[in-house]
C-alpha cells in the first residue's frame, strides 16, 4: 500500500513537473517568436559580426537592402560593404568597439548610401558584435537641401539689403534730377 501511495505521489510530481515544463516551453516559444519578429522585421539593418570582421547573421531587412552588394551576406568581410575610403575606418572601429564598448558613426556604403552604424559587443556570447545600420541617406539629402535653402534665403536678404542701400541714394538723385528739369 505504501508503495502505491509513493508511486502515486511520484506520478503527481511528474505530472506537475511536465505541466511546468510545458508552460516554460510555451513561454520560450513565445519569446523566440517575439525576438524573431523584432529581429527580422526591424526597419534597420541588423547584422552580427565576429571579431574577424566576418558577417555571421543578418535580418531580412539587411538581406533585402544589401543583396545587390553581396549575396549571401553571411560569410563576407564586413568592411567590404563600405566605400573604399571608409573601409579602413570601419576596421579600426571594430578593434575599438571590441575593447571599449559601443560606438556610433556615419559611413558610406559602396552604393553611395549613407548609414549610421551602431556597433556593440553582444554580452554573454561568443565574442561577436551586433551591428545596426540605419539608412540616413534621405535625411542627409533633406539636410543638404535645407542648408541650400537657408543659403538662398541669406543671399536673398543680402540682395534686398544691398538693393535698399542703393535705392536710397538713387531716390535722392532722381528727386534732384526732377528738380533740375523743372528749373
Amino acid at each position: 500500500m505504501e508503495q502505491r501511495a509513493y508511486i502515486a505521489s511520484l506520478e503527481a510530481k511528474l505530472a506537475a513537473t511536465e505541466q511546468k515544463l510545458e508552460a516554460q516551453s510555451a513561454a520560450l516559444r513565445a519569446s523566440e517568436a517575439s525576438y524573431s519578429m523584432l529581429f527580422h522585421h526591424s526597419p534597420d539593418l541588423v547584422l552580427t559580426v565576429d571579431l574577424h570582421e566576418v558577417v555571421r547573421a543578418t535580418n531580412r531587412t539587411a538581406q533585402r537592402r544589401l543583396e545587390h552588394l553581396a549575396s549571401p551576406l553571411e560569410g563576407i568581410e564586413f568592411a567590404s560593404l563600405f566605400a573604399a575610403d571608409c573601409a579602413e575606418e570601419v576596421q579600426a572601429m571594430f578593434v575599438a568597439t571590441a575593447s571599449s564598448g559601443s560606438i556610433d558613426r556615419r559611413f558610406e556604403l559602396t552604393d553611395g548610401r549613407v548609414v549610421l552604424l551602431r556597433a556593440a559587443p553582444i554580452p554573454n556570447a561568443v565574442p561577436m558584435l551586433q551591428v545596426v545600420l540605419r539608412d540616413v541617406t534621405s535625411r542627409m539629402r533633406m539636410q543638404e537641401e535645407l542648408e541650400r535653402s537657408r543659403r538662398l534665403v541669406a543671399v536673398g536678404h543680402l540682395a534686398a539689403g544691398v538693393a535698399h542701400e542703393i535705392n536710397n541714394p538713387l531716390t535722392v538723385i532722381q528727386l534732384r534730377v526732377d528738380l533740375l528739369r523743372e528749373q
